[in-house]
C-alpha cells in the first residue's frame, strides 16, 4: 500500500513538472524542508479546506465571493504560498463542481453554457489570487535578490537584504491583491448575466469597502511567508538541496509554435474578460487585438534579443508598477469622459487593452521566468 502511494505521488510530481506554473507551485516549499512531514501534510490540508469551501454546505451563493467566510480563508492560503494556494484552488473547483448545488436551466447544453461556463471565469479569477499572485511575488523577490544579494547577503548587511526582499514581496502582494479586488465584481458578472438575469452583486457586496482589509491580510501573510522563505534560503543546507531536477523539463506549451501559444492565450483572456462585452463584435475585436499582442510577445521573446536584454535590466517589480500606473492614468483620462456617453464597459475594455500592450512590451518573457522558477525552492 505504501509503495503504491509512493509511486502515485511520484507520478503526480512528474506530471506537475510538465506544467511550469504547477512545477513552480510545487517547488515553493523550501521553508518547510526542516519539517518534511509537515511539508507533505499541509498541502493536503489546504486541499480539504478548498474542497469544503467549494462545497459550501448551507450556502446558496454562486461563487467563492458570496461571503467573507469563503473568501478570507482562500486569501489566507494563497498568500501563504502557491504550494498551499494551488491545492486549495483545485479542491475548491472539485467541491464546487461535484458537490455544491447549482441552478440548472433547460437541457444539459443550456446548463453547461449558462451555468458552468461562467463558473469557469470564477475559477480562473480564484487561480490568479491563489497561484499566480504568490508566484509573481516570488519572481519579483528572486530577481531583486540576484541584484542586491551579492552586495548585501553576507556580513553585517544581511538584515538589510532580508528587509529588501520581504518589502518587495509585500509591495507585489499589495498591488496585485488590490487590483484583483477592484476587478472581481465586474469580471464575475457573467455568473448571473449569462443566465439571463441581472447581476446579483455578490462579489461587489462582499468586496466593496473591504479592499483595504483584504489587501492588508494578503500583505501581512505574504510578509511572514517571505521572511520564512528568505531565512530558509540563507541556510547553506537549503541552498544546496535544490529542487527535483526540473531545469530541463519543458512544457508542451513552451515547445508549441508562437501562433499556437498566442491563440491559446487569446482564448483564455477573451474568456476571462467576458463580463465586459456588450456584443459579440466587442468580443471578436478584443480577441483580434489580443492575438496580435500575444503574437508580438512571442516575437519579442525569440527575435528581439536586444530589447529583451534591456528590459531584463529593469526589476520586474518596477515594470509591474509601471504597467499598473499607466493603466491607472489612462483610466483617469478615458473612463470618466466616456462613461457618460455609454452604458457599456467599453471604456474598461480600452484600459485593459492598454494594460495588455504595456505588459507585452515590458514583460516579454514572463512564462520563461516561471519555467526557470519551477526548479527553485527559494527566491534567491
Amino acid at each position: 500500500m505504501k509503495r503504491g502511494l509512493a509511486a502515485l505521488r511520484q507520478d503526480a510530481s512528474a506530471w506537475a513538472l510538465r506544467w511550469p506554473v504547477l512545477a513552480a507551485a510545487s517547488a515553493d516549499g523550501a521553508r518547510l524542508a526542516r519539517w518534511p512531514a509537515l511539508g507533505r501534510a499541509l498541502p493536503w490540508l489546504a486541499l480539504l479546506v478548498g474542497l469544503g469551501i467549494g462545497w459550501r454546505p448551507g450556502e446558496r451563493g454562486a461563487t467563492f465571493a458570496s461571503s467573507l467566510w469563503t473568501l478570507l480563508p482562500m486569501l489566507l492560503l494563497g498568500a501563504s504560498g502557491a504550494r498551499f494556494g494551488a491545492p486549495a484552488w483545485l479542491g475548491y473547483i472539485a467541491g464546487d463542481l461535484l458537490i455544491h448545488p447549482h441552478r440548472h436551466h433547460g437541457s444539459l447544453i443550456e446548463t453547461a453554457l449558462e451555468v458552468y461556463a461562467p463558473l469557469g471565469i470564477g475559477y480562473l479569477l480564484l487561480g490568479i489570487l491563489l497561484v499566480a499572485n504568490p508566484l509573481t511575488a516570488i519572481l519579483t523577490a528572486r530577481q531583486l535578490s540576484k541584484r542586491v544579494g551579492p552586495r548585501l547577503r553576507d556580513g553585517a548587511r544581511r538584515g538589510l537584504y532580508v528587509s529588501v526582499i520581504v518589502l518587495a514581496s509585500c509591495l507585489t502582494a499589495l498591488v496585485l491583491t488590490w487590483c484583483w479586488a477592484q476587478a472581481l465584481p465586474t469580471l464575475l458578472r457573467p455568473v448571473e448575466t449569462w443566465q439571463g438575469g441581472r447581476p446579483a452583486g455578490e462579489a461587489a457586496f462582499t468586496v466593496q469597502g473591504r479592499e483595504g482589509w483584504l489587501t492588508l491580510l494578503a500583505v501581512v501573510v505574504t510578509a511572514a511567508t517571505a521572511l520564512a522563505r528568505v531565512q530558509s534560503a540563507l541556510r547553506p543546507a537549503a541552498t544546496r538541496s535544490g529542487a527535483a531536477g526540473s531545469h530541463g523539463t519543458a512544457s508542451a506549451l513552451s515547445r508549441a509554435p508562437v501562433w499556437t501559444r498566442a491563440l491559446l492565450r487569446t482564448l483564455l483572456l477573451t474568456y476571462l474578460l467576458s463580463g465586459l462585452y456588450a456584443s459579440w463584435w466587442d468580443a471578436g475585436l478584443f480577441a483580434l487585438l489580443v492575438f496580435g499582442m500575444t503574437a508580438l510577445r512571442g516575437w519579442l521573446e525569440h527575435r528581439a534579443k536586444r530589447w529583451f536584454l534591456i528590459v531584463e535590466r529593469v526589476p520586474l517589480l518596477v515594470r509591474l508598477l509601471v504597467v499598473i500606473g499607466l493603466a491607472y492614468c489612462v483610466a483617469l483620462l478615458v473612463i470618466d469622459p466616456l462613461w457618460r456617453k455609454t452604458d457599456t464597459f467599453r471604456p474598461v475594455l480600452l484600459v485593459s487593452l492598454v494594460s495588455l500592450l504595456a505588459g507585452t512590451v515590458l514583460m516579454p518573457a514572463r512564462a520563461a521566468r516561471v519555467e526557470r522558477a519551477s526548479g527553485l525552492r527559494s527566491p534567491s
